[in-house]
């Protein structure tokens, strides 16, 4: 049973079901990630790349049959599980998805720090210097985690411009879990 959908302000339609299918998605993907030990195993692994898995072709039908789940449709939490899901999932797919998000920005139906960070996923991925320095690697489990290689400078600057926090905030966050 489909729950009823109602108008938004915008005239637009707003679907529940869609919302609440995005979060109980993003919360099974965050759960999968926060229960990684420092140095996960194979199995541990194993259990994130099954969420992924699974994630992937049901929000890239998602957004093959419907455009960019935006705000008007599934609020601004369901816009930003969207993005998280599209941000876990192959290249190719994100490569796919990163054309949707950028035009359901220009509308404002999306964030844009949520495109910045996958344009910098991306552009990592493709071997490319990010743009906004968001990505973080490390080499290995004990290693601290660092901005990936890409001017960093730059990338600092432009978080600023779009009012996200700083660099060192981010690595003090991922190696200090604050």
């Amino acid at each position: 049973m489909t729950q009823p959908q109602e108008p938004t302000v915008d005239g637009g339609t707003r679907d529940e079901a869609l919302r609440t299918e995005l979060l109980a998605r993003r919360d099974r993907d965050q759960q999968a990630r926060e229960a990684l030990s420092p140095a996960p195993s194979d199995e541990e692994w194993a259990r994130v790349t099954a969420v992924d898995v699974d994630n992937t072709p049901w929000i890239m039908a998602v957004i093959t049959e419907r455009g960019w789940p935006g705000r008007s449709m599934v609020g601004e939490d369901g816009a930003t599980a969207a993005w998280l899901l599209v941000q876990h999932a192959p290249l190719d797919e994100q490569l796919t998805a990163l054309p949707l998000l950028a035009a359901a920005v220009a509308r404002g139906e999306a964030a844009f720090r949520d495109l910045a960070w996958l344009l910098d996923r991306v552009r990592m991925r493709l071997g490319l210097p990010q743009v906004f320095g968001s990505q973080f690697t490390r080499d290995q489990p004990d290693d601290p985690w660092e901005v990936h290689p890409n001017g960093a400078a730059r990338g600092r600057r432009r978080r600023a411009a779009i009012g996200a926090r700083p660099v060192d905030a981010d690595r003090r966050a991922l190696n200090h879990g604050a």
